[in-house]
């Protein structure tokens, strides 16, 4: 038995896996009962643009998907009000969320009202959306337009126009579909344009590089973010570590003690979410994560929990690329 799990785990997950299935179960009954009003751009599909090696998303789990945030950050031992407020400290007006899901934390912001609100018509809020899947991306675009004036354009084969105009301050959403490891088309495409980049709940759901380990797919990433900041702006995000993986001294895996009854629905949940693909956290460590961090060249504070802490068994980091860039090896 792993020095992380309790004599009562195997029962504790059963019980985990079982109530987490009806939940999501019962979700997903309700949605097909009462679906969510949706403005989706002319001629859009309900399917997704399938992306090699992720879980695909479709309109229904992505309007289940708030929902489910609930339970789901409970077993993990975040508060979803702690994370939309990490979310709101990052935003600025030059962002790039990438891999915005069902776009719960720009849907619920209260910064980007007050973003948009002291922005011109010349100068609207730009808003960048990268994800692999087209489902998510529209699903956003049709979220966002229900509550922000908004102006989009898109790499999607159709989009929407948006309900901005050209006189009212507004949200200017880009859509992109885009892998979050391609760092060589971040630089061509997007490079130093972006003051702020967000990945929450993000990391976890990165396939491995082919032949490598977490600090590798950590540190492709990070580069794709370091491309598109300019200098003196922040990554930032949340992400599930895996309780499971060897630890560092002074940088553990979660906050909970080891063989805590509190941390075993966690271990529990990740189990399972890994068995179905949904996670691919196998191994993800905080200790893996700011060792890719450093290379890349970003800054961080690892002490005090200003810039990297844990909550549960999810890691909130923020990095800073520095005003002055440095050589990259």
């Amino acid at each position: 038995m792993s020095g992380t799990q309790h004599p009562l785990y195997p029962l504790i997950k059963l019980c985990t896996v079982t109530a987490t299935k009806l939940y999501y179960g019962l979700l997903l009954t309700y949605l097909k009962l009462a679906p969510p009003k949706l403005t989706l751009p002319i001629n859009s599909s309900s399917t997704t643009t399938k992306a090699k090696d992720y879980h695909e998303y479709g309109f229904a789990t992505l309007s289940a998907y708030d929902l489910a945030l609930d339970w789901n950050c409970f077993l993990y031992g975040v508060s979803k009000k702690e994370m939309q407020e990490w979310f709101d400290q990052g935003l600025t007006e030059e962002h790039a969320d990438i891999g915005p899901g069902s776009g719960y934390y720009p849907v619920h912001s209260k910064r980007l009202p007050a973003l948009i609100a002291s922005s011109t018509p010349s100068k609207p809020i730009a808003y960048h959306a990268f994800d692999t899947q087209e489902t998510s991306l529209l699903y956003l675009t049709s979220r966002l337009s229900s509550r922000f004036p908004l102006t989009t354009s898109s790499s999607l084969p159709s989009t929407a126009s948006g309900n901005g105009t050209p006189s009212n301050p507004s949200l200017a959403l880009q859509t992109h579909l885009f892998d979050a490891r391609q760092h060589a088309r971040a630089r061509s495409e997007f490079g130093g344009k972006m003051q702020s980049v967000n990945m929450h709940f993000l990391l976890h759901c990165i396939p491995p590089t082919e032949g490598g380990g977490p600090e590798d797919k950590f540190e492709a990433v990070l580069k794709t973010a370091w491309e598109m900041l300019k200098p003196g702006g922040s990554v930032y995000g949340t992400t599930i570590l895996d309780p499971l993986a060897p630890s560092a001294p002074g940088r553990l895996n979660s906050s909970f003690p080891p063989t805590s009854l509190r941390l075993q629905p966690a271990l529990a949940l990740i189990s399972w979410l890994q068995s179905v693909g949904v996670l691919c956290n196998q191994g993800d460590s905080l200790n893996a994560l700011l060792c890719a961090a450093q290379p890349v060249g970003f800054e961080f504070e690892e002490r005090g929990g200003r810039d990297v802490y844990l909550r549960g068994v999810v890691c909130f980091f923020r990095f800073r690329k520095p005003e002055e860039r440095k050589d990259e090896a």
